[in-house]
């Protein structure tokens, strides 16, 4: 359930999201290693825990990370809103080790590039969130970033979060697809959603309502007057083919 939303997924300035998300994420899951690096570096930033980790085993980052996450969670200063940008251990680094500012494999770009590019797209733009949600059965916490059907980040508060098994798009990760549901009406999606608790098995079966769409408009207000009268006349084929005719017609 989601018991936390930021607004905004995005500010225009990508060290500063992370900065933000980063604390965000740390506030939701503690100092966890696995839980937070899963939840900044995957489920917020679309990149593979695994590669995040081999990565830090390899340049002799992990234990540093860990160090920082206890540290910045101990510190009676810190700040729930922003994790410090520059400096020792500052969100600079931090997307550095994170290979979160480095361009990964064949990727054209980093992911905090990609962040607000096409990722920001994906996610909605302007109705990109990052919301916490609550599991209600072990009550673990996690941020997740979510596209709105609306421009409310209030609206999220107390929706349900559905992961669909199986479901995947080319840039979706796999168990990643979650639907949002509140008063039985799908109010956003997620594409990297992945479960973050044993709980995930869980199967409910939910009842959604179709949205209140506008009644159709009538076919023959587009169409020219000729059509219109053979639409009237004979039908929506006869129509069909008056338009063909009349729009081949040079006269």
């Amino acid at each position: 359930m989601v018991h936390q939303a930021n607004g905004s997924g995005s500010t225009g300035d990508s060290m500063r999201n992370l900065s933000r998300r980063a604390a965000m994420t740390l506030e939701l899951t503690g100092p966890s290693f696995e839980d937070f690096v899963a939840s900044i570096g995957t489920r917020l930033y679309g990149l593979s825990y695994e590669l995040i980790r081999q990565k830090l085993e390899a340049t002799g980052n992990l234990a540093a990370v860990e160090d920082a996450l206890k540290a910045r969670y101990d510190s009676s200063g810190r700040r729930h809103d922003w994790w410090p940008i520059e400096g020792p251990q500052g969100a600079e680094w931090l997307a550095s080790v994170l290979s979160l500012s480095r361009i990964n494999g064949d990727e054209p770009e980093s992911r905090l590039a990609s962040s607000l590019g096409r990722y920001n797209t994906m996610h909605g733009r302007e109705f990109n969130h990052v919301v916490g949600i609550i599991c209600t059965t072990c009550l673990q916490t996690s941020p997740f970033r979510v596209c709105a059907f609306g421009p409310s980040a209030a609206a999220l508060h107390g929706a349900n979060a559905y992961r669909i098994p199986g479901l995947q798009y080319r840039m979706s990760i796999p168990d990643g697809m979650a639907l949002l549901e509140k008063k039985g009406r799908i109010v956003g999606r997620m594409m990297w959603a992945t479960p973050t608790c044993q709980c995930a098995d869980k199967t409910e079966l939910v009842r959604l309502h179709l949205p209140n769409l506008p009644p159709p408009r009538p076919r023959s207000r587009y169409l020219s007057e000729d059509a219109k009268t053979a639409y009237e006349l004979f039908g929506d084929d006869v129509a069909r083919g008056e338009e063909a005719d009349g729009g081949g017609n040079g006269d």
